[in-house]
């Protein structure tokens, strides 16, 4: 069976399971948002209330409108990954969350941070890594596959640029988004969730729902 044709007929399958898999995606978001939340206490000084998270499948040619077409300045923190699933990881933070962030983290008055230093840089670094991380946890473990990271890297750039420059495949492959608003006294902030993965792995990811829920 060529990729093309297995590429199309994964297609067809997703579409038919899409019922199914809404509420099994659903219980998953909830459950690494949870960890999310935690993760991102760590950081900061404040409380921090998360919202309804949404997660959906794409076809990696719908990445770059979803990332803004290459209209606005975003930051992401990729990885690549390995295992079970092979593909990429993200958080991506629209620039704006990324400043309140670290003016949370430091307690400085909010839009008080105007450019981000090389030191929270890196902190928005670990911050992302964390996020994506609590993620991976909550897929491995309730699906129980193995999925592990490599290191990270931290990009800002348009959404476009950042796609050519790590590297994240070709139309033909998925990404699962898991879009996270959270919200501390006063202001509203987001950070985002791609995983890229290949038609093969997508497949292994659709056969352990399966396995997990007995359909």
């Amino acid at each position: 069976m060529s990729y093309t044709h297995e590429s199309a007929r994964l297609r067809e399958r997703m579409v038919e399971l899409d019922d199914m898999q809404k509420d099994i995606l659903k219980e998953v978001s909830n459950i690494s948002s949870g960890k999310a939340l935690t993760s991102l206490e760590k950081y900061v000084k404040t409380q921090i209330v998360e919202g309804l998270p949404s997660m959906d499948v794409m076809m990696m040619g719908s990445i770059p409108r979803f990332l803004g077409n290459g209209r606005k300045e975003i930051i992401a923190v990729c990885s690549n990954v390995e295992g079970d699933l092979n593909g990429k990881v993200m958080t991506i933070f629209p620039i704006e969350s990324a400043l309140v962030l670290v003016d949370l983290a430091y307690e400085r008055d909010i839009y008080s941070t105007k450019e981000l230093t090389e030191r929270e840089d890196n902190l928005i670094r670990r911050m992302g890594e964390s996020l994506f991380n609590s993620y991976i946890e909550a897929l491995t473990e309730f699906l129980k596959i193995n999925v592990s990271h490599g290191e990270s890297k931290m990009l800002k750039s348009t959404g476009d640029d950042i796609i050519k420059n790590v590297g994240m495949g070709d139309n033909d492959e998925f990404a699962l988004v898991l879009e996270t608003d959270f919200s501390a006294p006063d202001y509203r902030f987001r950070g985002d969730f791609l995983l890229i993965i290949s038609t093969p792995s997508m497949n292994m990811l659709l056969k352990a729902v399966q396995k997990k829920f007995g359909f």
